[in-house]
């Protein structure tokens, strides 16, 4: 995965917002470089479902009896 350019982030969009307290320009800058470091741009990948809930489990010991 290609590291984020800081260039590519859209100047309408704001990264994050201070909602408390009045930080300086450099507490800024290192909170806005510390979440452009982690990543994140990626979606969560799915869940994979168990294969116990799985309900072709159910017809596959329907079709398959043990013996």
């Amino acid at each position: 995965m290609p590291d984020a350019d800081p260039a590519d982030v859209s100047p309408q969009a704001p990264l994050f917002r201070v909602v408390a307290g009045s930080p300086d320009a450099a507490e800024v800058a290192a909170l806005t470089a510390v979440l452009l470091a982690s990543g994140g741009t990626d979606p969560a990948p799915e869940p994979t479902r168990s294969r116990w809930a799985d309900p072709r489990r159910a017809l596959d010991a329907a079709a398959h009896p043990r013996r």
